[in-house]
């Protein structure tokens, strides 16, 4: 055969032989220059082949020492070249098994020549497929080879799109099922993948298509994430939708899932709450009972202890601490005594202040009354008299003095401290357990 259709074979036999693995070979290009390379090499051992004028200093010996389709073409020359070219398993294994798949194309492509190969050289036997010369292919013929090279042009093009998929999950692809698709998302390692679905809603059997973020799934059900909700996709009425079709989808994101220990930790420095996330499972127990503002299936409460299964960010937030809890109580009354004691306090200076105030400006007055005296003011002066006795006698019972400063000062510290007690009274229970999460 010719170095065209040796080629196109070879290109052809590895992205079979690597579809059934998984293997994405076709979009792999030096994967497939190496199996273009293996399987011009058989022809190594004539100078009239495209490889053999390059090398002819090697082609031509080798031609006189073993013939054309002796040595090289047997199992005998695979085994050479395949310890020859064991170096490349150091770079990347697929390019070796690339390399000898296209050596062993060759070969195997030249059995259904009219010659056929010595396979098992050095015994004499050839080797040829089918076994009448009616049905073998001349080298070169129009007729013969130029149908086989149109003929395997074409099948690469239609395996092309099996080959990136590998041939058991284009299977899967075509069939759409769910247990297919629960497959490939077990293939999936350590990234994010979408489920693409028809589905039909369980209680409106209204029929939706959609693509979704995978958050779980077992064989029987797929837990989807879906506008900041958890959908439950299966197969029977116990899920929201039943799914009809179903494909899983790798995305290009690594799925985040961290383990969070909760002890000696604030409720409220738990998770971060500036990302979106789902709980996948978790149990926290508290010094304090919970209130469930959004009961459901992925938080349960168990007086003091909550257990989590893909509880989303929403059901979290809604949680709050019971504000009756032990201790609350009285902190709010240590607070609403020492509020009362405080003010108390500055009430008393600002009397004072008022106090002084009036009797700074009475005392102003006097002294212009006394500066212009007669008889018609004589009244007003008693007056004043007795009302600045009035003030000096409460500014003498008020007693705005250091000591007073220093209980001001006290009772402001008092008072800033329980507030900062209970400001954060919520924040300061602890819980213990861990959480297992997934940023979104």
């Amino acid at each position: 055969m010719t170095s065209p259709t040796h080629c196109t074979f070879s290109v052809l036999l590895c992205a079979v032989i690597f579809s059934l693995t998984s293997v994405a070979f076709v979009s792999d290009k030096p994967a497939i220059g190496f199996a273009l390379l293996g399987s011009l090499f058989p022809d190594l051992d004539t100078p009239k082949s495209a490889i053999g004028r390059i090398l002819f200093f090697i082609s031509t010996p080798l031609e006189k020492k073993f013939g054309h389709r002796g040595l090289l073409h047997s199992f005998l020359g695979l085994l050479i070249f395949a310890g020859i070219a064991s170096p490349l398993l150091l770079v990347k294994p697929l390019y070796y098994y690339s390399f000898l798949l296209g050596y062993f194309s060759h070969i195997l492509l030249d059995c259904v020549n009219v010659s056929g190969v010595a396979l098992f050289h050095p015994l004499p036997n050839i080797c040829v497929f089918p076994y009448s010369d009616n049905y073998r292919i001349k080298t070169g013929s129009l007729k013969g080879e130029g149908i086989l090279l149109i003929v395997l042009i074409i099948l690469l093009a239609l395996y092309m799109p099996v080959s990136n998929l590998g041939l058991f999950r284009a299977v899967r692809y075509l069939t759409a099922s769910q247990q297919g698709a629960y497959t490939d998302y077990n293939n999936i390692n350590n990234q994010a993948s979408i489920l693409d679905y028809t589905a039909i809603s369980t209680y409106s059997r209204k029929k939706i298509k959609d693509k979704s973020l995978i958050i779980s799934a077992n064989r029987y059900h797929f837990l989807v994430w879906e506008d900041g909700e958890i959908l439950k996709l299966g197969n029977d009425d116990r899920c929201d939708y039943v799914l009809k079709k179903c494909r899983t989808k790798a995305i290009d994101q690594e799925i985040d899932i961290r383990k969070i220990n909760c002890t000696a930790k604030a409720f409220s420095d738990l998770i971060d709450l500036e990302k979106d996330f789902i709980i996948l499972k978790g149990e926290l127990q508290g010094s304090c009972d919970f209130i469930l503002n959004s009961p459901g299936s992925s938080v349960k409460k168990n007086h003091r202890t909550l257990s989590f299964e893909f509880c989303p960010k929403s059901d979290f937030t809604s949680i709050e601490i019971e504000k009756n809890a032990t201790g609350s109580e009285e902190l709010q009354d240590q607070f609403f005594l020492a509020d009362l004691e405080y003010n108390n306090l500055l009430n008393r200076k600002k009397k004072y202040i008022t106090a002084k105030s009036k009797l700074d400006s009475i005392l102003a007055a006097r002294k212009q009354i006394l500066d212009h005296a007669s008889s018609p003011y004589s009244i007003e002066i008693s007056r004043q008299t007795e009302e600045i006795k009035n003030l000096r006698s409460t500014l003498n019972s008020i007693k705005i003095n250091d000591a007073y400063h220093i209980q001001l000062k006290k009772k402001e510290f008092e008072l800033e401290k329980i507030r900062t007690k209970l400001k954060g009274y919520n924040k300061k229970l602890h819980f213990s357990g861990y959480l297992k999460i997934r940023i979104l």
